[in-house]
């Protein structure tokens, strides 16, 4: 629900603890109603390059509040025809995606001039929260959670790469900026992936000189100027499931040769583990598995290993991460 290209995406259960935000942007203070009174924002949740992001609550007929995220293009952005083209383009092609592991998007309006997106709420936090949280109370991500969330992930990407959207002329869509800030875990045990922003735009971003990806998560192909394709994810997904496990991204030390050794780190995961791992991380894009090939090999290592997966395990560790 929430981006960052060329700004850090920032997030935080207030707003008086964001930073980094663009000078340029004012944010909305909280109360604003939107779309004749159909939305109301309750506070800024994350400013990045493209958008800042609101929790706000939808207004029923029944005069139901319910939560919602509400994603809206940058005012200075909104001025240039193509990128709200293309935003709207995006907005539309991420509505048609239907898996329990995909945030969905609500709704598209206008307002006052300036365009949005609402998508589902998620009640918890994103990885890039967790990884952060993890390091800060010095606790280690249980295998079983950690491996639980890469196959939800997995599930994710394998129904992406493979949906048909006839009426769009599209078949089968490559995220193309995954990182841990757009991979949302519920208190309730969900893992979900979000913000397919760019995920069907290729060239169409060149003009715009917008970068596919985010640095220490991008696969050598995207970092080499490409617009990859499928296995780019998978190497994004590995890169911050390594993060997670180990609580460091080799990647933000040498982007040439980053030295992806997760047995040494995490010596408790086994070595069936660690040979999926490396696969996905392999460096040149065809040589790696595809997420379906990932999600067939995890599923017969965590069966081999006898490993417990489930949504509860994940719920609970959530909660109590969050309850701390």
């Amino acid at each position: 629900m929430r981006r960052s290209s060329q700004l850090p995406c920032i997030r935080s259960s207030n707003s008086a603890n964001i930073c980094g935000m663009s000078n340029s942007y004012e944010p909305y203070p909280p109360g604003t109603v939107l779309a004749d009174g159909q939305y109301v924002l309750t506070r800024l949740l994350a400013v990045g390059g493209m958008g800042a992001v609101y929790k706000g609550t939808k207004q029923s007929a029944l005069r139901m509040e319910l939560p919602v995220a509400i994603k809206e293009l940058l005012p200075h952005l909104s001025e240039k025809k193509p990128l709200v083209e293309l935003f709207f383009t995006e907005a539309h092609l991420h509505a048609k995606l239907h898996h329990s592991n995909i945030v969905r998007v609500v709704d598209l309006f206008t307002d006052r001039g300036r365009f949005y997106i609402v998508l589902e709420w998620v009640e918890g936090m994103d990885l890039r929260v967790l990884i952060k949280t993890l390091i800060k109370k010095r606790f280690s991500m249980p295998l079983p959670v950690g491996l639980f969330i890469l196959y939800e992930l997995l599930q994710a990407l394998h129904y992406a790469h493979h949906v048909m959207i006839p009426e769009k002329h599209v078949t089968g869509i490559v995220h193309r900026d995954l990182s841990p800030s757009n991979i949302l875990l519920s208190r309730s045990g969900e893992v979900k992936l979000t913000d397919f922003g760019i995920s069907h735009a290729g060239e169409r971003l060149i003009p715009f000189k917008r970068v596919l990806g985010k640095k220490g998560y991008m696969p050598p192909e995207l970092r080499d100027g490409g617009l990859g394709e499928s296995r780019s994810d998978v190497y994004s997904l590995l890169v911050c499931f390594y993060e997670l496990m180990s609580l460091f991204n080799p990647l933000l030390q040498d982007t040439e040769n980053p030295d992806f050794n997760l047995g040494r780190a995490r010596p408790d995961i086994p070595k069936s583990l660690l040979f999926i791992v490396q696969e996905g991380l392999l460096p040149a894009v065809h040589d790696r598995p595809s997420s379906t090939e990932m999600l067939s090999m995890l599923e017969q290592a965590v069966a081999r290993e006898s490993i417990p997966l489930g949504s509860t395990l994940l719920s609970d560790f959530i909660n109590k991460i969050m309850d701390h």
